[in-house]
């Protein structure tokens, strides 16, 4: 049998206990080895689209650039409901910030009421900015 030359605090971690000894890794990084968290951000959220964790009108969507029209209904699939990433995603969400959206925590489902005019969207972005830079 071989002598094992990997990578010995990637197992302890993995493993959550010192198998190969004392290391000093565990009192500092005490999760498993490997990605932790998606961000609550739009490449996050195009994500959760693309694994099928999102629902619009009851149906499945995959597509991250799906036109949601007025009256539309989306929501989080049921078995998607209990997943940490969404539950974080959506306790730190202000619902009453958007007033062309209308949530229902306990089923987990916002519906779009109207498109949104560029007043009622709150980021800091400067368009013209973005035509000249387009322009050159």
């Amino acid at each position: 049998m071989a002598r094992y030359t990997g990578p010995k605090t990637k197992i302890a971690r993995k493993f959550g206990e010192p198998i190969f000894g004392a290391d000093k890794v565990l009192a500092h990084k005490n999760y498993p080895p490997g990605q932790h968290g998606i961000a609550p951000t739009r490449a996050a959220a195009r994500q959760l689209v693309l694994h099928r964790h999102i629902t619009v009108n009851g149906g499945v969507v995959n597509i991250a650039s799906y036109h949601v029209n007025p009256g539309d209904v989306i929501g989080v699939r049921e078995r998607s409901k209990s997943l940490e990433v969404i539950a974080d995603a959506l306790a730190g969400f202000n619902h009453s910030k958007y007033p062309w959206l209308e949530w229902d925590e306990a089923l987990k489902v916002g519906k779009m009421l109207h498109v949104p005019t560029r007043e009622d969207i709150p980021e800091n972005i400067k368009e013209q900015l973005i035509v000249e830079l387009y322009s050159k």
